[in-house]
């Protein structure tokens, strides 16, 4: 019996480009080709569980990960993380999940899906939950939103007519 060892090579070759182009992709979609140029978002002092979903696929964030528009970011029980913006900071407790619209650092917009968060931006950030939008401009808040309800905490400026020390109740 003659071996074909000219097929075989061939064969191997294309099995080793399918591997390498599997892993390409995942490491694509982990973001790992990304670079912080100032353009996006940065999640950055991850603490615990942190995942995020993009593209359909789940995975644990680590420091310094660049996000993208439609991703959604989970903290899990004792996970913590910070969004870094170009003028300040939206921090993520644990048991929160946020959804990226926008990763611009100067134009941020997302929708807090449940937690709690507290935005510190100088620019404007605008943000979502439950059917409601508030826009964070020079000023700092803290945001918790459950089924059906969220409270809005002014910690400094002014969001729509509530000043530093005043908070905001959303019902539906």
């Amino acid at each position: 019996m003659k071996k074909n060892t000219g097929a075989n090579i061939i064969m191997v070759a294309i099995i080793a480009v399918i591997v390498i182009c599997g892993v390409l992709l995942v490491a694509f979609i982990q973001g790992r080709f990304d670079r912080d140029d100032g353009k996006a978002a940065v999640l950055c002092d991850v603490q615990g569980t942190v995942n995020i979903l993009r593209d359909g696929i789940s995975f644990p964030v680590t420091d310094n990960t660049v996000l993208r528009a439609d991703d959604t970011i989970s903290t899990l029980h004792g996970g913590k993380a910070t969004i870094r913006l170009d003028d300040g900071h939206i921090f993520l407790s644990e048991n929160t999940e946020l959804s990226v619209i926008s990763p611009t650092p100067a134009d941020f917009k997302a929708k807090v899906e449940s937690g709690e968060i507290i935005a510190d931006c100088a620019y404007s950030s605008k943000l979502g939950f439950n059917g409601e939008s508030i826009s964070v401009i020079d000023s700092a808040a803290y945001i918790s939103v459950r089924s059906g309800a969220a409270t809005v905490v002014v910690l400094r400026g002014k969001i729509g007519d509530a000043s530093s020390g005043k908070a905001i109740e959303y019902v539906d």
